[in-house]
């Protein structure tokens, strides 16, 4: 082979090591959010006991579904960025208003790694549902807010 050398997936050519690339395939592609359709969007929005976010849930439902006339939200660009292909469409029960579950938790979040917090704000949306009828299996997506 013209003088290069394989050793462990690396060639060797002169000295410089190269590395081919991994081909893709799907059996190790991620599995990532829906890209088309309706997507139903349940959006948890934390409230724990030390920090304030600043804005209600009505408002992040604005930004996000524009149920309050917001043009420009996530929904929208959604949309847009799919060509139409995708919509993104408020989660609906009793439990909760236009998309948006508040979700008090009895921690402070001041200084803990996301993963925790969002594992938290998972476990007490759970606990809160229990008995509703309702399951965070129910929705497509599932947007934390903290």
């Amino acid at each position: 082979r013209n003088g290069a050398e394989t050793r462990n997936g690396a060639e060797t050519r002169n000295g410089a090591e190269t590395r081919k690339k991994a081909k893709k395939t799907v059996k190790n592609r991620r599995d990532l959010s829906q890209k088309t359709g309706t997507s139903t969007l349940l959006v948890l929005y934390a409230i724990p006991l030390d920090v304030e976010n600043g804005k209600s849930s009505t408002q992040y439902s604005d930004d996000i579904f524009g149920t309050d006339g917001d043009p420009v939200n996530v929904r929208s660009q959604a949309s847009a960025c799919s060509r139409g292909q995708l919509e993104y469409v408020p989660a609906e029960s009793d439990l909760f208003v236009n998309g948006v579950l508040e979700v008090p938790i009895d921690n402070n979040i001041a200084g803990e790694a996301s993963g925790t917090v969002v594992n938290w704000v998972t476990a007490a949306a759970q606990e809160l549902l229990i008995g509703s009828g309702v399951s965070l299996f129910d929705f497509t997506q599932i947007m934390h807010i903290i």
